[in-house]
C-alpha cells in the first residue's frame, strides 16, 4: 500500500496561494484574471468614490486562513470581523456598528454591481498557477521509492 503525507508541501503551498490571492486584491483582479467590478452606482453616490475592497493592510493580515492536513489543503476567508466600525448615515450622522466578517466582505465584493459576476478571489486556483504541476512532482517524489520497494519485493528474477 502506498502512503503519502503532503503536510509540509501543503503548508508551503498555502503560503504561495494566499500570497497570490493578496496580490489579486491589490491589483483588483479575479482568479481568472478578469477585472473586479465597480461598486454599485448607489454605493458610489453614498460614499462619493468607487473603491473595491480597499486594501488597508488589514485584509492581507487577517482576511485569509488555511487548514493543512496530510491529504487536504483548505484556503478560505477568515471568520474574523473587519475593524470597520464607523459608518455615516445620511439622517443620523456617524454611527458605530460591528464590522462585517471577511467572509461577508469577500462574498459582497464577489457579486459586483448590476449582477455582473466576476471570478472572485476564491473558488479556484489563480490563472497561471503552477500548483498542479508542483503537486504532481511532490506526489511522484514521495511515491516513486515506495513503488520501487514494492516491485523488488514481488519480482523474482531467475537465470
Amino acid at each position: 500500500m502506498l502512503k503519502a503525507d503532503f503536510t509540509i508541501f501543503f503548508r508551503a503551498e498555502s503560503k504561495k496561494i494566499i500570497a497570490s490571492y493578496k496580490r489579486l486584491i491589490a491589483i483588483r483582479r479575479g482568479v481568472s484574471n478578469d477585472n473586479a467590478p465597480h461598486n454599485a452606482p448607489s454605493t458610489r453616490m453614498r460614499k462619493g468614490k468607487d473603491h473595491w475592497l480597499v486594501d488597508t493592510g488589514e485584509t492581507k493580515k487577517s482576511g485569509f486562513n488555511s487548514i493543512v492536513r496530510p491529504k487536504r489543503l483548505l484556503i478560505f476567508a477568515s471568520g474574523e470581523r473587519h475593524s470597520a466600525r464607523r459608518s455615516k448615515h445620511p439622517r443620523h450622522g456617524t454611527i458605530s456598528k460591528p464590522g462585517p466578517t471577511y467572509r461577508q466582505l469577500f462574498r459582497w465584493h464577489g457579486h459586483g454591481s448590476n449582477k455582473k459576476r466576476y471570478s472572485d478571489v476564491f473558488g479556484k486556483l489563480p490563472s497561471g498557477s503552477q500548483f498542479p504541476q508542483r503537486f504532481v512532482n511532490e506526489a511522484a517524489r514521495q511515491i516513486r521509492p515506495q513503488i520501487a520497494r514494492q516491485l523488488t519485493k514481488r519480482i523474482k528474477v531467475t537465470f
